[in-house]
C-alpha cells in the first residue's frame, strides 16, 4: 500500500490530490494524462485524512498494474466530486499546484536473515537465489556484497568502485543474473513474481548481504546496487579437518564436524581416500561403493547440531554437528564427504540421497588400530616400548622421531643405520595375529618429546607396506626421552657460578659434574672428573632446586675456560624400567652442554711508554667485541674502583676493545696517549653493557707505563770532568735506555 505525508497549507476535506502521468505535455493546471496505475484498492485521487493539521496524510492503496518510475502530484483546494471526471478526461485545471513527484518502484520481499530455503545454497553446488516481489522488471540483478556477513554492520550504500574484481570469492556468478521475468497473474492485474537468480557455483561459506539493482545494462558498477534485499547463506563444513577413531574398543566411531549453518538433515558418507566426493556413489542404487567401507553406518545423518555462541551479544554462523558411523572393522585413512542438506542431483525430493549431492570434502577420518600410551626412555641409553591393539602383525612397523603427534603421517622412514627411525617388532612370527608385542629402539640422543607413529601393515601408495610417510599416520603415543637439553651456560670469572639446566622429566635426585670439555665425546666415559679449581664445587653435585623441566646447581667460582656438564637424570619414578640410581660417576653419561666461563687469563703483564700511544692485548676465554677495560690505580680493587684520574690516559681511563678482530681468546685495547708513567691495574668487563665501574670485576693484569717518576730541575757537572745524571722512574733499563 502506498501512503505519504505532505506538509504545509491548511488542509480541509475539499482538498484533492491527483496522480497523473509525468510524461511531456502532462502538467498540473493544464492538460494532463492519467497515470495508468491500477489495482483493486488503488485510486489516482486522495483527500487529506483527518485530523486536518498542517501535515496531511494521504492513502492511495496498492497499485498492481502500471509503469515504474515518476508520476506528478497535482493539488487542488476546493474540488467537488464532479471534477474528477474532468481530471480523468485530461483536464487538470482544477488541480493547478504541483506538489512534487511520486516514484513507483518494484517491490522485493526481503529476507533479512537468509532464513528462507531458497535464500540458501550448499558449498560446491550450483546456487540460485529466489527473489520474491512485485513488478520486478527484466534486468533485475543482485550482488552478494564482499565482507558483509551476518554480524557485520553493513548497508548497500557502502559498495563502491567501478569493477567487480574480488567479488567472486563467495559465488562464481556475482552479480547474479535473472532470466526473462514472468508475471503469472498479469492478465488478472497482478504483477507478483518469483525470480531465480543464477549465482553460479557456491565457493564460499557463511552469509553475505544482497544488494539489488533494477537497471539491467545500467547495473555495470558495484555502486549502482543500492537496495538491500536481505541475505543469502552458503551452508558448508569447514573442510580439511582431521577426525580419528579407535577400532577394537567396542565403541562406535563418532566425530564432530564444524561448519557454517549446519543442519539436522546434513549427512556424511565415508569414501576411499582417493575418491572425489561428488562421484562416490548413488544411494538409490544399492550404495555399491559404500558397502565396501569397514563401517556399519557408512552414511550417517547429523545429530546434536549446535550453534557455537562465542558472544551472547552476537549471532554466530558457526555450528557443530555430530555423526555416528557405527562399528569399525579395519583401520585406514578415509575421506569424509559432506552433504549440506542438498537436493539437486535427481528428481527425488529427498536430500542427500545421491552421491552428487555430497559436494564437500569435510576432511580425513583416520582409524587407529593401536591403543595410544605414554612411554619414557633415558637419554643415551637403550630403550624398548610395547604396542597393543587387535590383529597386530609381524609386518607392522613403528617410526620414532623427534616432535609432537603432528609428525605422524608427515615424516617418512629413514633407513640410515645410525639415524634410522623405523623399528620392527621383536620375535614376531609371520601370519600370526598379536594383541601386543615389543619394539627395541636404538639409543636416542636428544632429550625431549618424541612421537611414535605406527604403521599397521598399511599401503597407501600401492608400492609396499610401511614405506611411505602417510602409512605411519597412527599415533602410538608420546615418548619422553628423559634427560637434560644440550645448552651453553655462561658464567663470569671470579663470580660465583649458578646454572639452571633445562630438560625433561628432571628430578631433585639428579646429579651433575663439571668435566674437561670434549666437543665430540662429552661425558661418554662416565669417569669421575678432576677438580677444576680450588674454589669450584667438585665431584657429583646435587641441585639446589628442581622441577620436571629445570634443575639449578651452584658451581662456586670456576676458572676461565670451557667445560662439559655431565648429567644423570634418575627418573621421577624409581620403579620405572628406565630409572637410574645415579650413584656413581659412571651413571653421569648424559651431556647437558657446555659451561663457558668468560674472563681474562690471570697474571698478565702489559707495558707502554709514557708520552706515547698505549696499546696492549688482554688474553682470556670467551672474550667479545663488546668487552671494555678500565685502568685503575694499583692499590685499588677491580669492581670497587672508579679508575685513574682523568688525563692519566687520553681520551679516558675506559676503552672499548678495538673492533678489527673476532678473536675470543685475545682482545686488543688502544689509548691515544699515556701521560704518566707508573704501574696500573687493568680491570675487565665482559658484560654486554659495561656502564658502571662495578661491572669491571675481572682482573685483566698489570700495566707498566715506562717513564720518569721525577725530573731534576737542573743537572750540574764540571767542564772536562766525568758527568752523570741520576734518574728514578718505572720500567727503566740500564742497557736500552738513553738520554
Amino acid at each position: 500500500s502506498c501512503s505519504f505525508k505532505a506538509g504545509g497549507g491548511n488542509p480541509i476535506a475539499e482538498n484533492l490530490l491527483a496522480i497523473v502521468s509525468a510524461d511531456g505535455g502532462s502538467t498540473c493546471g493544464g492538460t494532463c494524462s492519467v497515470s495508468g496505475l491500477e489495482g483493486p484498492t488503488w485510486s489516482d485521487y486522495a483527500r487529506p485524512q483527518p485530523p486536518y493539521e498542517r501535515t496531511s496524510s494521504f492513502e492511495l492503496g496498492a497499485a498492481m498494474m502500471g509503469g515504474l518510475g515518476p508520476y506528478r502530484l497535482c493539488w487542488g483546494a476546493n474540488i467537488a466530486e464532479s471534477d474528477r471526471a474532468q481530471i480523468a478526461a485530461g483536464n487538470c485545471t482544477s488541480v493547478p499546484y504541483t506538489l512534487g513527484t511520486l516514484d513507483m518502484r518494484a517491490y522485493v520481499r526481503p529476507d533479512p536473515f537468509g532464513s528462507r530455503p531458497l535464500s540458501q545454497c550448499a558449498k560446491g553446488a550450483f546456487c540460485a537465489i529466489n527473489l520474491q516481489g512485485y513488478a520486478l522488471p527484466n534486468g533485475t540483478t543482485i550482488l552478494a556484497a564482499p565482507e558483509s556477513g551476518r554480524g557485520v554492520t553493513y548497508t548497500c550504500n557502502d559498495l563502491a568502485g567501478s569493477q567487480f574484481a574480488g567479488f567472486r570469492e563467495f559465488v562464481l556468478v556475482n552479480p547474479g543474473v535473472s532470466p526473462f521475468v514472468r508475471w503469472p497473474l498479469q492478465d488478472e492485474g497482478d504483477l507478483t513474481t518469483n525470480i531465480l537468480m543464477d549465482m553460479g557455483q557456491a565457493v564460499g561459506m557463511g552469509s553475505r548481504h544482497l544488494c539489488l539493482c533494477y537497471g539491467g545494462l545500467a547495473c555495470n558498477q558495484p555502486n549502482r546496487f543500492k537496495l538491500d534485499v536481505g541475505m543469502m547463506i552458503i551452508r558448508s563444513s569447514l573442510g580439511d579437518e582431521l577426525f580419528t577413531c579407535q577400532m577394537g574398543t567396542g565403541a562406535n566411531c563418532t566425530f564432530q564436524v564444524r561448519g557454517k549453518y549446519l543442519r539436522e538433515n546434513d549427512t556424511v558418507a565415508i569414501a576411499r581416500i582417493d575418491q572425489e566426493c561428488r562421484t562416490i556413489f548413488d544411494l538409490r542404487n544399492g550404495v555399491q561403493d559404500v558397502t565396501t567401507m569397514p563401517f556399519s553406518i557408512p552414511v550417517a545423518r547429523a545429530r546434536n547440531v549446535t550453534n557455537v555462541i562465542v558472544n551472547e551479544s552476537e549471532v554466530s554462523e558457526d555450528y557443530i554437528a555430530e555423526f555416528n558411523v557405527g562399528q569399525v572393522s579395519f583401520d585406514g585413512r578415509y575421506k569424509v564427504c559432506y552433504c549440506a542438506s542438498l537436493d539437486d542431483a535427481d528428481i527425488n525430493d529427498t536430500t542427500c540421497d545421491n552421491g552428487a549431492e555430497f559436494s564437500q570434502d569435510a576432511g580425513v577420518l583416520e582409524i587407529f588400530r593401536v591403543l595410544p600410551e605414554e612411554f619414557e626412555c633415558a637419554l643415551g641409553r637403550p630403550c624398548s616400548i610395547s604396542a597393543r591393539g587387535p590383529r597386530l602383525l609381524s609386518t607392522d612397523r613403528v617410526l620414532v622421531d623427534f616432535g609432537g603427534p603432528e609428525i605422524c603421517g608427515d615424516i617418512g622412514p629413514r633407513e640410515d643405520n645410525e639415524t634410522g627411525n623405523v623399528f620392527i617388532p621383536l620375535n614376531a612370527i609371520d601370519n600370526v595375529n598379536y594383541t601386543s608385542f615389543n619394539f627395541y629402539l636404538r639409543t636416542l640422543d636428544r632429550a625431549g618429546l618424541w612421537s611414535m607413529c605406527y604403521c599397521a601393515s598399511f599401503d597407501n601408495n600401492d608400492e609396499a607396506t610401511c614405506n611411505y610417510k602417510l602409512e605411519y599416520y597412527q599415533n602410538l603415543g608420546p615418548l619422553i626421552v628423559r634427560g637434560p637439553s644440550v645448552g651453553v651456560y655462561p658464567c663470569i670469572q671470579q663470580q660465583s657460578c649458578s646454572v639452571s639446566i633445562a630438560g625433561f622429566q628432571l628430578f631433585d635426585q639428579d646429579l651433575v659434574q663439571i668435566c674437561p670439555f670434549n666437543a665430540t665425546h662429552a661425558c661418554s666415559g662416565g669417569e669421575l672428573c678432576a677438580s677444576v679449581g680450588p674454589e669450584a664445587r667438585t665431584g657429583l653435585l646435587s641441585p639446589l632446586s628442581a622441577n620436571a623441566s629445570v634443575t639449578t646447581f651452584d658451581f662456586g667460582v670456576v676458572p676461565i675456560g670451557s667445560y662439559s656438564l655431565c648429567y644423570c637424570a634418575t627418573g621421577r619414578n624409581a620403579s620405572h624400567p628406565t630409572a637410574i640410581s645415579c650413584a656413581a660417576a659412571s651413571d653421569l653419561t648424559m651431556n647437558a652442554g657446555e659451561l663457558k666461563v668468560r674472563g681474562a687469563t690471570p697474571g698478565q703483564i702489559h707495558s707502554c711508554v709514557e708520552g706515547s700511544p698505549c696499546s696492549f692485548v688482554v688474553t682470556g676465554h670467551g672474550l667479545a667485541k663488546t668487552d671494555h677495560a678500565l685502568l685503575a690505580p694499583l692499590d685499588e680493587e677491580c669492581g670497587n674502583t672508579t679508575g685513574v684520574p682523568n688525563g692519566t690516559f687520553i681520551p679516558s681511563n675506559v676503552a672499548l676493545t678495538t673492533q678489527d678482530t673476532e678473536s675470543s681468546f685475545g682482545r686488543p685495547f688502544a689509548f691515544e696517549l699515556a701521560t704518566t708513567g707508573g704501574r696500573f691495574r687493568v680491570c675487565y668487563c665482559v658484560l654486554a653493557n659495561c656502564s658502571n665501574h662495578t661491572d669491571f670485576v675481572i682482573e685483566g693484569g698489570l700495566l707498566f707505563v715506562k717513564g720518569l717518576e721525577a725530573r731534576p730541575v737542573e743537572a750540574r757537572c764540571t767542564l772536562g770532568q766525568p758527568c752523570g745524571v741520576r734518574t728514578k722512574g718505572f720500567g727503566l733499563n740500564e742497557v736500552n735506555d738513553s738520554i
